[in-house]
């Protein structure tokens, strides 16, 4: 599997758990507009390896999700401008 695929996976080697860093920084905007409540790699560790690449399949077809990928973008954007 090519993990590198999903820019936005983070692993957590202590815990051995992946998670969306894009959804857990900039997830609680989205909590107050959106009635889909977080799931699996953003309020819940993903620990189910032998699902893993259909659950992040899933994960990028939620709204919430490029919701926190378009203000992660805007984040880094405006980050360059600073250096």
């Amino acid at each position: 599997m090519q993990w590198l695929e999903f820019k936005w996976l983070a692993y957590h080697e202590i815990h051995e758990w992946g998670f969306c860093k894009w959804c857990v920084a900039f997830a609680p905007d989205v909590v107050s507009r959106s009635a889909k409540a977080l799931g699996i790699l953003v309020k819940s560790a993903h620990k189910n390896w032998k699902k893993a690449k259909e659950d992040y399949k899933s994960l990028q077809t939620r709204q919430y999700h490029q919701f926190c990928s378009e203000k992660f973008f805007n984040f880094a954007k405006m980050k360059e401008t600073w250096t």
